[in-house]
């Protein structure tokens, strides 16, 4: 019986095992943290990773002063800033490929706010605050009375 099965099935049983490997490797790479990936096709793939901050945009240059001089703070708290233009630009602290999918899904979210508004989202992909113009200090303090948020504070302690 052993030597049926290495004459006859175990040459296949080898073949078999080669021809999957590929795909193991495919689900590996799938399931890459994004920061490795290069692409941001949705904002899911930020979930549990970032807290979004997404901005309808009139004007850019009125809001790109606050972005830069909060850039540490950001950093801390893991908050992803997303900003749409009114030309459907979307700027971003993040250096990934944007795709188009990605744009048309913040442009889905913000489409019922008003020119200048600004959202807060969590970890967990909820809105946490709609503000209607950029408040980083708000948003702050409201990631910073999160309990996912002092957990990390105390672990940076």
């Amino acid at each position: 019986m052993i030597c049926l099965f290495k004459k006859l099935l175990f040459p296949h049983f080898i073949l078999l095992l080669v021809l999957l490997m590929p795909v193991g490797s495919y689900v590996h790479a799938e399931n890459q943290n994004i920061e490795q990936s290069g692409d941001l096709v949705t904002i899911d793939q930020l979930a549990w990773q970032k807290r979004l901050i997404l901005v309808k945009s009139g004007d850019f240059k009125t809001i790109q002063p606050a972005l830069a001089f909060h850039r540490e703070a950001m950093e801390e708290r893991r908050v992803a800033w997303f900003v749409l233009t009114p030309q459907g630009k979307l700027l971003s602290n993040l250096a990934f490929k944007r795709s188009a999918s990605l744009i048309a899904e913040i442009e889905g979210i913000l489409q019922p706010f008003k020119q200048g508004s600004a959202l807060l989202i969590g970890y967990d992909g909820e809105i946490k605050s709609a503000e209607s113009n950029l408040q980083l200090e708000s948003f702050f303090e409201l990631i910073d009375s999160m309990p996912i948020r002092q957990y990390e504070m105390q672990q940076a302690e």
